[in-house]
């Protein structure tokens, strides 16, 4: 699955980098109290990059909550084993 993310973010860095080459007009961007110069493609592209950083800014307090979760819950399996006598029986499971 890693590598099948890797592929895709490498695809993406790859067609940004065509889309910066092939855009480099420059454009107007006008700001709330301000107006600037800059090239078609940094426009497009830095608000992109902006969006994925909140994104995983966003995404963060979930993943760690859930990793948290996750190492509770091994150990609570854990303890509950060790008081049972270590889980493993030599009877099988339809018995």
């Amino acid at each position: 699955m890693i590598v099948v993310m890797l592929v895709a973010a490498l695809l993406i860095v790859v067609a940004m980098l065509v889309f910066a080459i092939a855009n480099g007009s420059p454009v107007s961007v006008n700001l709330v109290v301000s107006q600037i110069q800059t090239q078609l493609s940094l426009a497009i592209i830095v608000p992109f990059l902006a969006g994925i950083a909140v994104g995983v800014l966003v995404m963060v307090p979930g993943s760690i909550r859930n990793s948290l979760t996750i190492a509770s819950h091994k150990r609570r399996i854990n303890a509950l084993e060790k008081a049972q006598g270590g889980g493993a029986s030599d009877e099988p499971a339809g018995s």
